[in-house]
């Protein structure tokens, strides 16, 4: 008998397909619910023509109205364009739902989409829509990468609460990402002063900012308030790098990176970064030692086989070049500048058969490059020229 029931038991498509239309019939019964027999309401919502869309009443003949029935009706509003009649059913099914902050949140972002940034925060405002309805979307746009966007989601959020620390953080954050430091720090500042975490994101942004803005001394005190609170937060050491290194205090960096390095002795990404300085300080065997250390914590890491590849060069140690470009045409095969890199350095060193292998590879990604077309053209004439001696 089990096996006979389990026979006649639907696909799971099908149980999936009837519990949808449940679900949505139970949602046209909920819009609907306590409004009076409005035949016209019903057809507009089950099928939004023209036709039904003209029998609706006006918004201020509507009485009763819930927030989801004036949500519904302001939604078909705009997809019609009709911006002023959506705003008339939002402000209609507030006022009967006062309690409903999601109502006056569509209409707070309806007004705001119209350019009405003032309009809109008073509406947040008088409304009772917490910032976190913005701070939320803010953050779902942010995962886009959309720092642009995500910056006038957050901005919307201080003005409808300019209480909200985590929206002064998260503006200013995000303004950052867009390297936009001066915008930044005061946001960012009034964050901190409205008792955002204590978070070592706001510090390192907030001294990172300072330092970007010429303000080394304010980076120091904000990255050593936050090391009091996260005294193993390694990117708050760097920041004081970073600041040391505007100023040019070579002593202070050097004593930072002891310090990180005690701490972090197999730390790929502190051993990267004292590789960076010590390059740019000229220091390059002491950079081809820190970048191999780099590279063995952290193999894939491109930037790490670029600098030693870099030091390399500089101190004329062919060997170590070699292995670091091996390594970065193995990591990076759609990259068309790192294999023109390495094509070069082939070509420099003679060793024509990888030189030409790079090159064609090259123009397999760009057929126009032009730097690798006069490369294998300049490999074609030393080989012609090697062919015309050997005749």
């Amino acid at each position: 008998m089990k096996i006979a029931l389990n026979r006649h038991r639907a696909p799971l498509w099908v149980s999936l397909l009837l519990l949808g239309i449940l679900l949505q019939l139970g949602w046209r019964t909920r819009f609907i619910e306590q409004t009076p027999a409005n035949g016209a309401l019903l057809l507009a919502v089950m099928a939004p023509t023209p036709q039904n869309l003209a029998m609706l009443p006006a918004p201020e003949r509507q009485a009763a109205l819930t927030g989801v029935q004036a949500r519904g009706l302001a939604r078909l509003a705009e997809r019609r364009g009709a911006l002023d009649e959506a705003a008339a059913w939002l402000q209609a099914g507030g006022a009967h739902d006062p309690a409903d902050p999601l109502t006056y949140f569509h209409l707070c972002r309806l007004e705001w989409e119209r350019g009405r940034r003032i309009t809109a925060a008073h509406v947040c405002q008088a409304g009772g829509v917490p910032a976190t309805y913005w701070i939320q979307v803010g953050l779902v746009v942010e995962q886009t990468r959309n720092f642009p966007e995500t910056v006038r989601y957050f901005q919307m959020a201080v003005d409808a609460n300019p209480q909200t620390a985590e929206g002064w953080y998260r503006l200013g954050r995000a303004q950052f990402e867009q390297g936009r430091y001066a915008d930044a720090i005061p946001n960012l500042e009034e964050a901190l002063r409205l008792g955002y975490g204590p978070s070592d994101g706001l510090y390192s942004a907030l001294g990172s900012a300072y330092t970007a803005t010429g303000q080394a001394e304010a980076a120091l005190a904000t990255l050593e308030e936050g090391l009091v609170y996260f005294p193993e937060a390694r990117h708050l050491y760097l920041g004081q790098v970073a600041a040391h290194r505007a100023t040019g205090n070579t002593a202070a960096m050097e004593r930072l990176f002891a310090q990180l390095l005690q701490l972090w002795p197999q730390d790929g990404y502190v051993w990267g970064a004292r590789g960076e300085l010590a390059l740019a300080q000229g220091q390059v065997d002491q950079a081809i030692t820190c970048f191999i250390q780099a590279t063995a914590y952290r193999p894939r890491q491109l930037n790490y086989w670029q600098g030693l590849a870099a030091a390399a060069l500089r101190a004329e140690n062919t060997a170590v070049a070699a292995d670091a470009y091996l390594h970065l045409q193995a990591l990076a095969p759609r990259r068309a500048d790192i294999w023109l890199e390495a094509g070069h350095f082939y070509l420099a060193q003679g060793e024509d058969a990888r030189a030409q292998a790079a090159l064609a590879h090259v123009l397999t990604l760009e057929p126009e490059n032009e730097a690798a077309l006069e490369g294998l053209a300049a490999l074609a004439s030393r080989t012609g020229e090697d062919g015309d001696g050997q005749d």
